[in-house]
């Protein structure tokens, strides 16, 4: 992971979603030896009308996020980024080893027995999810730039 995060919020059809993610991995991707994604949907416990997060569940996910960012960190997994939309949020991971992934996944969620799950994993050697997806056109990311700059 680096140290360059941001975010930025986009329709998807006709939702509001938001996208947070390491925007300085760009430059050290696709790593070969990361080869498979990991998508760890969160169904969310209080979804505001537009079906994002709300303040009043913001402390829970920051600790949910914690907890699989640092027991995933032992399977040498990389978070590069997660969606949040339609009442969900989605954490982005890449990983040599999908299965352990996937199992140590489930492991840390049993820190938070109130929230729903699901794991999908598949192999994306080109980094996809994260180039095609995760990654801001280049006018969302002028914007970004612009907004650093102000």
């Amino acid at each position: 992971m680096s140290k360059d995060w941001d975010h930025y919020l986009f329709k998807l059809g006709n939702d509001l979603a938001s996208i947070y993610l390491d925007l300085g991995i760009a430059a050290a991707a696709p790593l070969v030896e990361h080869g498979h994604s990991v998508r760890i949907s969160v169904a969310l416990l209080r979804p505001g009308e537009n079906g994002m997060s709300t303040d009043e569940e913001f402390e829970d996910l920051i600790a949910l996020e914690d907890g699989l960012v640092a027991h995933l960190h032992d399977d040498n997994a990389i978070y590069v980024g997660r969606l949040t939309t339609r009442g969900s949020r989605v954490f982005y991971f890449y990983a040599a080893d999908a299965g352990l992934l996937t199992r140590n996944a489930s492991t840390a969620m049993e820190q938070h027995p109130d929230y729903q799950y699901q794991i999908g994993h598949q192999p994306d050697p080109e980094w996809s999810a994260y180039f095609d997806f995760l990654y801001p056109s280049p006018e969302v990311y002028q914007r970004i730039q612009n907004r650093r700059v102000n």
